[in-house]
């Protein structure tokens, strides 16, 4: 998720942008690094520097995928330019991030071990509702893994960014989880982020965390239960804006908020950025959100567009409708706005 804060008044599903699942992940993960993530080559510059202070969170040090400072290589393979690589124990499709000589990376370990109690109990007719909603659940299904019945542990592990190896390994929580999830998804989906001071954790419905660098447990938030549409899972990321962690907790309940938490004690910095109420006439929404000129755009994925005055509450300004399918995130340039179909692109212009 990147940095920035979205705007206070949106308020729009944005599931389907939020969770970044490899398909390619085994039952146990590799993490291969050879100069691929780690230019070794280049140093760091000192903390602080957007460019060239490491890979802090999932879209990088300038928060757009780009590195500016760095050369990885072109070519690589399991013997070709890996500096090396580690087992990690358990499951994630989080992105890993660095910082200086550390390499942090979350992962979601069974256990094996089993209790009465669990919360992942699904009733006949719990199953019975999900089948309606679209297809039967489990692998080759449409549909998310049927909730598991073991406790797993919910891990954050430090890696030396030069040899792998493990600097220090924390269980943040250990809990059967509530829901399953997507074959190609998990349980640690959420990566962290770090502006060298504290580490931020998300687990979703396991917790929210704050660490120092070394490990050392700062806080924890636990915000309730996510109902995810088919049980796909969660993997929404934090975002850390100076010392305001920024969570977004959207999901098929009826609770849906922004909350902001304090990046030192993890206490709520205010109210919920926004209450449960839905925008009206538009549903289903792939494409993020856009601002301008005080205003927000939230495009529908059959061609409605509903532009919002800028605020805390939500305000209809305009509801404007195309007739081909639209998916992909508004682009806006000056006077020009540009939106592409399923067939078509337009660009639409200010009077």
């Amino acid at each position: 998720m990147q940095t920035s804060i979205p705007p206070a008044c949106d308020r729009a599903p944005m599931r389907h942008a939020l969770l970044n699942v490899p398909p390619e992940f085994l039952s146990r993960t590799t993490l291969l690094v050879g100069a691929i993530l780690l230019a070794a080559a280049v140093p760091f510059a000192a903390a602080g520097s957007p460019a060239t202070g490491g890979w802090s969170q999932w879209r990088g040090p300038m928060n757009t995928g780009v590195a500016p400072e760095a050369n990885p290589p072109l070519r690589w393979s399991e013997t070709e330019n890996v500096k090396w690589k580690v087992a990690i124990p358990g499951f994630g499709t989080s992105t890993p991030i660095i910082r200086d000589n550390q390499v942090f990376i979350l992962t979601a370990i069974p256990t094996g071990r089993k209790t009465e109690a669990s919360a992942a109990t699904t009733t006949t007719d719990d199953a019975a509702e999900q089948e309606g909603q679209g297809g039967r659940r489990g692998r080759g299904g449409f549909g998310g893994e049927p909730p598991p019945d073991e406790i797993y542990q919910f891990v954050v592990l430090s890696l030396d960014r030069q040899t792998g190896r493990t600097l220090w390994q924390k269980v943040a929580r250990e809990q059967v989880p509530h829901e399953g999830h997507h074959q190609d998804h998990g349980f640690a989906s959420a990566s962290p982020i770090t502006d060298g001071d504290v580490l931020i954790v998300s687990f979703g419905s396991r917790g929210i965390y704050g660490y120092d660098l070394q490990g050392n447990l700062k806080w924890e938030k636990d915000l309730g239960d996510m109902q995810t549409r088919l049980g796909f899972g969660e993997g929404s990321s934090p975002a850390l804006h100076g010392d305001t962690v920024v969570v977004l907790w959207d999901h098929e309940g009826d609770d849906d908020f922004l909350v902001t938490l304090d990046k030192n004690t993890g206490a709520k910095t205010g109210e919920p950025h926004f209450d449960a109420e839905r925008l009206e006439d538009i549903r289903g929404i792939y494409a993020s959100p856009v601002g301008a000129a005080d205003r927000v755009y939230v495009l529908g994925r059959d061609g409605t567009c509903l532009v919002l005055k800028k605020g805390t509450t939500p305000e209809v300004l305009a509801t404007n409708k195309l007739d081909d399918n639209t998916d992909a995130s508004i682009a806006i340039v000056g006077r020009d706005l540009f939106i592409r179909g399923h067939k078509t692109l337009y660009c639409l212009t200010g009077e």
